[in-house]
């Protein structure tokens, strides 16, 4: 081989190499920027409070059974308002009523998306208490300067009467409503085309569990008092949701 093949041989590789190594800091700088894109970062939350993304919100597990707190969370570019806890369910044979404290700095009123009841504006330090008769699954939004919803769930010894698609957004719900007591959830959603609750665990816990499908299965069964089909799923987890 001559010399001057020999040179640009070398020349070859050296573009190569340089190519190569272009493109293993792209992939490296990308990965960083991904995971700290989505990342959650580990906050100080006092007493009563936990932390869901990048944010402290009071802990629904501490207050009174049927009651939500109709709270303020400010960034640094606003106020907004969120209930606590978001989905709550009440049992009609044991107390038909549930209770919002308005704990925001605004005036609230907290209505039946579909129209049918509605608290009527309540001060901040307030409460209003609506009671229910009829089992089934509601909506509801609240106006205190922004607009947040949150989502009821009313069972009674006639809930698997209810048709199939109502019980599985009351499944939804319920199990939604669990991510406060079981970090490894991740993700909750309704069959688009089987009928069915379909969550999502973690991957993680597959290692931390004999059988880990079986384990959650019995455990959102026995959360979920009335039939409809479960799903488990796992996964591995792209962003903490928040509200």
């Amino acid at each position: 081989m001559s010399t001057s093949e020999k040179n640009k041989m070398k020349h070859s590789l050296s573009i190569i190499l340089i190519i190569t190594v272009t493109i293993t800091i792209a992939i490296i700088l990308f990965y960083v920027f991904v995971n700290d894109e989505f990342s959650t970062k580990i906050i100080s939350c006092g007493n009563g409070f936990i932390q869901r993304g990048d944010e402290c919100h009071p802990d629904s597990r501490l207050l009174e059974s049927n009651t939500v707190l109709i709270y303020p969370i400010t960034d640094e570019s606003r106020t907004r308002i969120i209930t606590v806890p978001h989905d709550i369910t009440i049992y009609l044979e044991k107390d038909d009523k549930i209770t919002w404290i308005n704990k925001s700095p605004f005036t609230a009123t907290v209505y039946d998306r579909e129209g049918m009841w509605s608290t009527g504006e309540f001060k901040p330090s307030m409460q209003k208490s609506i009671q229910f008769n009829k089992t089934g699954f509601y909506e509801y939004s609240v106006d205190a300067e922004d607009r947040h919803h949150g989502e009821i769930v009313v069972i009674s010894n006639d809930t698997n009467s209810l048709p199939i698609e109502i019980r599985m957004k009351m499944g939804m719900s319920m199990v939604t409503g669990d991510r406060d007591n079981n970090p490894a959830l991740i993700g909750v959603g309704i069959g688009a085309t089987v009928e069915g609750v379909q969550i999502t665990i973690n991957q993680e816990e597959l290692a931390k569990h004999e059988n880990a499908e079986s384990f959650y299965y019995d455990r959102y069964r026995n959360l979920i008092p009335f039939d409809v089909p479960i799903t488990i799923e796992f996964g591995e987890p792209v962003r903490t949701l928040t509200g």
